[in-house]
């Protein structure tokens, strides 16, 4: 049998190899480098003119401005969309669009009014978001947000505290009765407080806004059951289920994420590391294949017939 046939086949068999290793560097993703060779929009919505506190019926204008922190020009940056509520606007969103060069900037400005919905939950908000035809390095930060306050209307807090001892929120269990709820605005400030009665029940009368509420002594079940919105000549009602625990604690942020490997001092990174492995990893596997089968060739050589 002639074994150079199965040599052949063997280094065609590397060469396949290799070549597939090459091209999984296309898949494993755009390296660092080329994610960084891309715009980076990020915007700030600023109220004017700025106060402590608005009344409905007053004349406001938010600037915009977009920031290009990235490493490549933005492409037609403009306002893509969002939300709002508390303001009335007499024209549609800015339709402006503009190339934006690494480190350079663009504010827009849009005017309008503040109106009755702002003072019925007691504030006016919204967020809105960027975009361009170029990319995005982050798009995680392409959003603004907005916040006023517009004080002035008032609301009726009421509910239920109750021990959860079936633990399924079933808020016809027995109420907890001379607990005392506390609650504080976003600020932190203690907005009101209120005991309990023999079934479990409290009212408060609070301005128009967002509460954390919280029983000393017990923890209030969940996710969002601590929080309440009173709107403005409206009653909002709400159960508390407790289990035994400390202070309801304040809301919680959300941590920075741990700084990656990539970001430890020392020797940039310019491509992805993924590649260059698996090209090496199957450029070893080739050679000692290839080594093991020209060994054996060899050795045949110089086997003498019986």
């Amino acid at each position: 049998m002639n074994s150079a046939h199965p040599f052949r086949r063997l280094l065609l068999s590397a060469a396949a190899v290799v070549a597939g290793g090459i091209a999984s560097v296309g898949l494993v993703g755009p390296s660092p480098a080329v994610a960084a060779a891309l715009p980076d929009l990020r915007v700030t919505i600023i109220v004017a003119p700025v106060k402590a506190t608005y009344a409905v019926g007053d004349a406001i204008t938010t600037t915009f401005t977009i920031v290009n922190v990235g490493a490549a020009t933005a492409k037609n940056a403009r306002i893509q969309g969002g939300s709002e509520k508390g303001v009335d606007r007499k024209t549609d969103p800015p339709s402006d669009q503009f190339d934006l060069a690494p480190g350079s900037s663009r504010s827009i400005v849009w005017a309008g009014t503040v109106d009755q919905a702002a003072a019925k939950q007691g504030f006016a908000n919204g967020g809105w978001s960027v975009t361009n035809d170029a990319g995005e390095a982050n798009p995680d930060d392409n959003t603004g947000k907005f916040h006023i306050d517009v004080p002035g209307a008032s609301g009726v807090l009421s509910g239920k505290v109750f021990v959860d001892v079936k633990g399924d929120f079933d808020n016809s269990q027995p109420g907890l009765a001379g607990v005392t709820v506390t609650v504080t605005d976003t600020a932190g400030k203690t907005a009101g407080t209120a005991k309990t009665g023999t079934d479990g029940t409290f009212t408060m009368t609070l301005p128009a806004g967002v509460y954390l509420l919280s029983v000393a002594g017990w923890k209030i079940e969940g996710e969002n059951s601590p929080n309440a919105q009173v709107l403005g000549d409206q009653t909002a009602r709400l159960f508390l289920p407790l289990v035994p625990g400390g202070h309801q604690a304040e809301p919680t942020h959300t941590a920075a994420p741990a700084p990656s490997s990539s970001s430890v001092p020392g020797l940039p990174v310019t491509g992805s590391q993924t590649g260059l492995t698996l090209i090496a990893g199957a450029t070893v596997i080739v050679v000692g294949a290839v080594a093991f089968f020209a060994g054996r060739r060899r050795r045949r050589r110089f086997v003498l017939p019986d």
